[in-house]
């Protein structure tokens, strides 16, 4: 089909968003604001792929006014004067390019690990104090936990209107904070943020009720979420080592995903002991036990590369499926760990 009648290309209003055609930019964590601060390449990275064409930008997420929302420095943050004035420039540059853009505003909840930056003093939160297994993280969130947490959200996305943004996105998917309300597993509450399916979703009506409050009536609102299972219902596929001494690699990934990202590798052999999360958006090279690292690439880290110190000789896993997994651990055997 041409183009020019192609229903891709075809113009699109919902409330008072306009769009040029139905292309969508999707949000891609990028870690590139340091201090939580959108800078210069920011502005441009987003007024180029407005320039060409999509009709509708969502942003990397941000994460809204609270000590526990992000667990890394480089993410930005839609709050405080620094950052709004960097997200402000963005805005401006999408506009003047002829593009429409959303802000995702981003809480990680109980998927950040203690410790983690830019507050290592706040403990992660999340509706009952459980991680993304169920286990116990820290304690549950009060009543006024979470009303300050809906006005986090409602703050944000005033913020949002005020800048001149064209509507926002709430990160509700990924067991991330709205999508920990959602599921049994991390949601054990007893009030009326909890128990049936209802109650549940009780916490992410009134954040959309928030926000709406603080924007306007024809003001687009997008909630993002999870259509099949949370982070934490996750298949588990067990590799057998050669010898017959035991699990070599545990690998545990979302069903409906399988990308690398959301993907625990573990090597747990005797001449690789080590348990390595790739992470989220993480770059660089991660060192591990028995002499081997994890090159980690930036984005969604669509492979693991692992680099034997002494040979240089490396594997790469393009996917974490078992068929591949298994060759690479077969492969890594046979470089040694030392």
């Amino acid at each position: 089909m041409a183009a020019s009648r192609s229903p891709l290309f075809a113009p699109l209003q919902v409330k008072s968003l306009a769009l040029a055609n139905r292309i969508v930019m999707a949000p891609m964590t990028r870690n590139h604001s340091p201090g939580g601060v959108p800078g210069s390449d920011v502005v441009e990275y987003y007024r180029r792929r407005a320039a060409h064409g999509v009709g509708l930008i969502i942003t990397e997420g941000t994460v809204i006014a609270h000590p526990a929302a992000s667990s890394n420095p480089r993410v930005p943050r839609f709050h405080g004067e620094d950052a709004l004035s960097g997200w402000a420039r963005v805005s401006q540059a999408v506009h003047q390019a002829g593009g429409k853009i959303i802000p995702q505003l981003w809480h990680v909840g109980a998927a950040r690990k203690p410790g983690s930056e830019p507050n290592p003093e706040a403990p992660p939160v999340g509706p009952s104090g459980l991680d993304l297994t169920g286990a116990k993280l820290g304690e549950p969130l009060t009543d006024q936990a979470v009303a300050d947490l809906i006005e986090a959200y409602a703050g944000a996305a005033g913020d949002a209107k005020r800048l001149g943004f064209d509507g926002i996105e709430l990160h509700g998917a990924h067991g991330y904070l709205i999508d920990q309300f959602f599921w049994q597993r991390t949601n054990r509450r007893d009030d009326r943020y909890g128990g049936d399916a209802v109650g549940r979703t009780r916490f992410a009506v009134e954040i959309v009720k928030a926000c709406r409050r603080r924007t306007s009536p024809d003001f687009p609102i997008v909630l993002r979420f999870s259509a099949q299972v949370p982070w934490a219902e996750a298949r588990r596929v067990t590799l057998a080592a050669p010898d017959g001494k035991g699990p070599l690699a545990l690998v545990e990934a979302l069903p409906q995903t399988g990308r690398t990202h959301q993907v625990r590798v573990h090597l747990a052999d005797a001449g690789f002991p080590l348990a390595v999360d790739p992470g989220y958006g993480d770059a660089g090279p991660l060192a591990l036990p028995g002499g081997l690292r994890l090159e980690r690439t930036p984005l969604h880290a669509e492979r693991l590369g692992f680099v034997h110190p002494a040979s240089g000789a490396s594997i790469e896993v393009q996917a974490p499926l078992a068929a591949d997994l298994a060759a690479a651990v077969a492969a890594l055997r046979g470089l040694g760990p030392g």
